[in-house]
């Protein structure tokens, strides 16, 4: 019931600011639209996705694993697409399936999956934090002030319990007995164990983490000018300096699992943040709604129509 439900708030917190606003505006405001910013937009997705799709497979040559630069694109866009229609985004973990060991088994490609989200959430997380301190320096709002502090903190103990196998090993046990059923005991235990000789591998080789780190930051640095694109696009009337640190924000929001693609999530913390810069709630979900339908849906169906022709199993 619960996977039902999840999903379904981000919709119904979409649907609700709807009823809040001017629907014809938003309408205008999506007919106004730049389309040369659009199409720049669209074009900047792909590249994007193509350095995430780099990134990761610098992961998968340091643990072991061959595959080629074209090979690690379509899984990156396949689990990209899955990744679309599930809360947050447990279907990118097909990717996987294409590095799927017969010796280690699936955990081996799982372990390769979870280290590139968790780069990416450290990199994302530091991001956000500049981001509000942009906001909170332009504003004078004290409570921005607290959200870094908490950001930080959040980056510190991810990164703290990434590296020590005991640590996350003493946070997770708790969850562990009462979440996963008896049944799958063996097999999280599996995984838990050849995530950290994956980790292990990929420490050791200190140019992959170097060039994981840079394409990381690379990325999340077109995905900011993707978004400036979608800004211009759609004429939003406020400092790109302060577009670009909302951004980050943006994106770990969209992230919590009570959304499919941050449908809802991602549209009212855009009204809320854009809110300082006087930007109309009509225009601020004009933006969201462009930046799922540029950056998420084309990409998806790319990826969508490459998991038809592409044979792989699990």
């Amino acid at each position: 019931m619960k996977k039902i439900i999840l999903p379904v708030l981000g919709i119904i917190v979409l649907g609700i600011l709807l009823t809040q606003v001017n629907l014809q505006e938003v309408l205008n405001q999506l007919q106004k639209a730049r389309p040369e910013f659009l199409l720049a937009a669209a074009i900047l997705s792909f590249v994007t996705a193509f350095v995430k799709s780099l990134k990761w497979k610098q992961i998968v040559e340091a643990t072991g694993h061959k595959i080629s630069n074209v090979k690690a694109f379509k899984a990156f866009s396949i689990g990209f697409a899955l990744s679309l229609a599930s809360p947050g985004r447990i279907g990118d973990f097909a990717r996987a399936l294409f590095i799927k060991d017969r010796k280690r088994g699936l955990a081996s490609g799982l372990a390769t999956v979870v280290i590139d989200r968790i780069i990416d959430i450290i990199l994302l997380f530091c991001l956000a934090a500049i981001g509000l301190l942009v906001i909170a320096e332009k504003f004078q709002n004290q409570g921005f002030e607290i959200a870094i502090l908490a950001a930080i903190l959040l980056s510190i103990a991810l990164s703290v319990m990434l590296f020590s196998r005991e640590k996350a090993r003493i946070v997770l046990k708790p969850f562990f007995r009462l979440i996963i059923p008896e049944r799958f005991k063996g097999r999280a235990k599996s995984f838990f164990n050849e995530f950290y000789k994956a980790l292990k591998s990929f420490a050791k080789n200190k140019e992959k983490v170097a060039k994981s780190i840079i394409l990381g930051l690379l990325s999340w640095a077109l995905t900011i000018a993707f978004a400036l694109l979608i800004a211009q696009g759609v004429q939003l009337n406020a400092d790109l300096i302060f577009i670009a640190a909302c951004i980050p924000i943006l994106l770990i929001v969209e992230t919590i699992p009570i959304s499919i693609a941050g449908i809802g999530t991602r549209d009212a913390t855009a009204v809320f943040l854009f809110s300082f810069a006087g930007i109309s709630p009509e225009k601020s979900i004009s933006f969201s709604l462009l930046f799922l339908f540029f950056g998420y849906l084309i990409l998806g169906f790319f990826g969508a129509v490459l998991s038809f022709k592409e044979k792989i199993r699990a």
